[in-house]
């Protein structure tokens, strides 16, 4: 039994992973019906994040694809890949993406650098 979870968990690892999976750049994966998916998407455009998104229908059960493991092992949307980097989590996600990417002045205030504001 032990070898044939051996054989099962090695092959698996040799299965191929899309592309969108091993790229550079940031890829969000997202459902449009999700509140907090809606945040990441939202906070990547007024960002000017230059972002792939991949639609993930939740209702199909694609999240649970042998693949979206390695993106998110709680098979949930958002998240995010970036430079081989696993992210989820909706609000740390959407910090990142602000943090990293937004140069516009005008849109601090969704999310101001300044900690004693975003305290208030």
């Amino acid at each position: 039994a032990a070898a044939a979870g051996y054989i099962l968990w090695k092959g698996w690892k040799s299965l191929a992973v899309p592309a969108c999976v091993e790229g550079e750049g940031l890829t969000v994966f997202k459902w449009f019906f999700s509140p907090p998916a809606r945040l990441v998407h939202v906070t990547t455009l007024l960002s000017k994040a230059p972002a792939t998104f991949h639609e993930i229908d939740l209702s199909l059960g694609q999240q649970l694809q042998w693949w979206f493991l390695r993106v998110n092992p709680a098979h949930q949307v958002p998240a995010c890949v970036e430079g081989g980097q696993f992210m989820a989590e909706s609000r740390d996600l959407a910090r990142h993406i602000f943090e990293k990417y937004n140069k516009d002045p005008a849109n601090h205030h969704w999310y101001p650098r300044d900690p004693a504001r975003r305290r208030a």
